[in-house]
């Protein structure tokens, strides 16, 4: 956490007490979202108060995690982002901005490949740094 995290509690803590305090662990892997969501409440119910930083006490399937604008403003709002109009100057600015930096550039399969393994490989280096730190 860079010390802006929406939850205020759990950030304090993080400060407090450092990442070395904190475990992250995956209890259970869950495909359906209903049962998903069951488990979770479950967990909850049996931890909230005790060691559990989730801010609120309730699972809430028919809410939209990620999003809380309606999907019908999300259209209008598409439907306007389409309207709108830049000036040839403000293309002219993205376009130099843009310049050199690979932005639409067609790779072979072959490259990918060799961007994915050079990218994995650095992950899995990151990681055992940040293991070995620990």
């Amino acid at each position: 956490m860079n010390g802006t995290h929406t939850n205020k509690h759990l950030q304090a803590a993080w400060n407090l007490y450092g990442p070395e305090a904190f475990e992250f662990t995956v209890l259970e892997v869950i495909a359906e979202k209903p049962l998903r969501d069951k488990a979770e409440q479950d967990l909850l119910d049996k931890l909230f108060g005790d060691c559990c930083y989730n801010i609120l006490r309730e699972v809430s399937p028919s809410k939209k995690v990620w999003s809380s604008t309606p999907e019908e403003t999300k259209k209008k709002l598409s439907e306007k982002r389409k309207l709108r109009k830049h000036s040839e100057e403000t293309k002219e600015k993205t376009r130099a901005s843009m310049k050199g930096k690979n932005v639409g550039k067609v790779r072979s399969e072959e490259a990918k490949a060799k961007i994915s393994a050079a990218l994995k490989q650095r992950w899995i280096e990151l990681k055992r740094i940040k293991s070995e730190q620990l």
